[in-house]
């Protein structure tokens, strides 16, 4: 009995032994589950999978440093100038030490400048064919269009002096002692010719002149129009519109004489003598 009663004690000691150890084993495996990430979120039942949103990047604002420094900006001027200065510096350096490495750097300094030069020459080119289109007539600049646009210019100008001759004339003031008249009257006389105009000549101390025998002395009227008392002196005239309007004061050429009539016509087409 008492054997049986000592094996009795030995197995209920082992059992008790027994099962606190699975206590304390279980007690571990809790605390360590209870530390996953898994048990720690909510009841998702089975439909446990969700995808997973990639994270946006933070965007990094940019630092004053990572800031170009508006000082430190050069314009395109300050380039060339110092791209001249560096070539200046090198040629200098280059005639006072001809070395190879100084004379080989201010020759690949020439040849950068020599080639944006010819770079902008050509596009220069390029686009000037481009604008050609936009030029008037008188802005083309071609020798041989020029002349033909100024002999096209002057039969429009011939033909309307040719016109106007036929409604104004001339005044050609004059003295006999002025030698400039008498230079002058020839290129007045020739000029109403080749256009048709009418002369009257009006001497201002009551001489003659040969290239107009008809004059007439002065009969108050140069007072008005030449107050100044110059001689010899230009006006064309309009009868019917009644105004006088100055062409030549002193000797002029023939071809200056023509270009002094074309802006007394421009300015007879804008009205300015109808005020």
């Amino acid at each position: 009995m008492l054997f049986f009663r000592r094996l009795l004690t030995l197995g209920f000691v082992k059992t008790r032994f027994l099962t606190c150890l699975c206590f304390m084993y279980v007690l571990t495996m809790s605390a360590s589950l209870a530390e996953r990430p898994f048990y720690s979120q909510r009841d998702k039942g089975w439909m446990f999978y969700e995808k997973e949103i990639p994270a946006k990047p933070v965007e990094r604002l940019p630092r004053s440093k990572d800031l170009p420094d508006a000082s430190k900006i050069r314009t395109a001027r300050e380039k060339i100038k110092a791209l001249e200065k560096e070539f200046e510096e090198a040629t200098s350096a280059a005639l006072l030490s001809p070395t190879f490495a100084n004379v080989q750097k201010t020759i690949a300094l020439q040849r950068e400048i020599l080639n944006k030069a010819t770079a902008f020459q050509e596009m220069w080119m390029q686009v000037s064919l481009a604008e050609e289109q936009h030029k008037r007539p008188e802005d083309q600049d071609a020798p041989r269009h020029r002349k033909v646009l100024a002999e096209q210019k002057e039969k429009i100008l011939h033909r309307k002096l040719k016109s106007l001759a036929q409604e104004t004339g001339l005044f050609f003031a004059f003295k006999e002692s002025c030698p400039y008249c008498h230079a002058f009257a020839p290129t007045v006389k020739e000029f109403a010719q080749a256009y048709g105009f009418e002369v009257q000549a009006v001497s201002g101390d009551g001489g003659k002149i040969k290239e107009f025998p008809q004059a007439v002395a002065d009969n108050g009227m140069l007072k008005q129009l030449n107050p100044q008392g110059r001689y010899p002196a230009l006006f064309l005239a309009h009868p019917t519109k009644n105004y006088v309007v100055p062409v030549a004061w002193g000797i002029l050429s023939p071809s200056q004489l023509l270009l002094n009539m074309e802006a007394v016509i421009t300015a007879l087409e804008k009205g300015s003598f109808d005020q």
